[in-house]
């Protein structure tokens, strides 16, 4: 299956800090959830902890958290028992991926992370 221009550059990007322009349903987003899902199989049990940042939650779970856990779901990788929807967290193979909004600013500062993806950074 061919992917869009922006999974490509996530994955073959060696810079600390990428930014991904396009228009609107581009696919940017989704292409990001997908290089972000694959490498979490690739490292299984790594530990890693990926937060996912969009400034309103309505908005991040209408956006990000829908792309992500529909790529899970038509993979067969989805599992209830890793989603904690409280927390706004869902554990994927062995990694933790969190999903914040920026009008909690306190569950940001001071938190340790390995990958950040600021969805829609412009707003």
């Amino acid at each position: 299956m061919k992917q869009s221009k922006s999974y490509y550059d996530c994955k073959n990007c060696d810079t600390r800090i990428q930014v991904h322009q396009g228009g609107t349903r581009s696919g940017k987003t989704y292409s990001i959830c997908q290089a972000l899902i694959e490498w979490c199989v690739n490292n299984e049990n790594a530990g890693w902890v990926i937060t996912i940042i969009r400034k309103t939650m309505p908005s991040l779970k209408a956006s990000v958290m829908r792309d992500f856990f529909e790529i899970l779901e038509n993979e067969g990788w989805y599992s209830p028992m890793n989603h904690n929807k409280s927390s706004s967290q869902y554990i994927l193979f062995g990694n933790v991926i969190e999903f914040v909004s920026i009008q909690e600013p306190q569950r940001i500062r001071g938190r340790k992370r390995h990958i950040a993806f600021l969805n829609e950074c412009n707003e």
